[in-house]
């Protein structure tokens, strides 16, 4: 008979204990779920307040970037120009 009760104790005292498990979990995984989230938002304004920081000097590196392309491909043109119609073209000007 003490087996019985024994048994009935323990059953009445698991259930809810698993419970409190269950529900701890659960909670435990939802702060994981909020923490990720706030980590992934703090990346964010940390690469926004980054961009906006660099913003400026990332412009002004593309503009002279963009003005060595362009002679770059002025370059290009006119050696493509020299090379196909060169004996039509003065030396004189050839030179300069």
């Amino acid at each position: 008979m003490k087996d019985k009760q024994t048994k009935a104790v323990i059953i009445q005292w698991l259930i809810p204990v698993a419970a409190l498990v269950l529900i701890a979990a659960v909670m435990l995984a939802n702060f994981s779920m909020e923490s990720s989230r706030t980590a992934s938002d703090h990346v964010a304004e940390l690469f926004l307040s980054t961009t906006e920081k660099y913003a400026e000097e990332d412009k002004k590196r593309k503009e002279e970037v963009d003005a060595k392309n362009g002679l770059d491909q002025m370059i290009f043109t006119i050696e493509n120009f020299l090379s196909e119609n060169g004996e039509k073209v003065e030396a004189s000007d050839k030179e300069t």
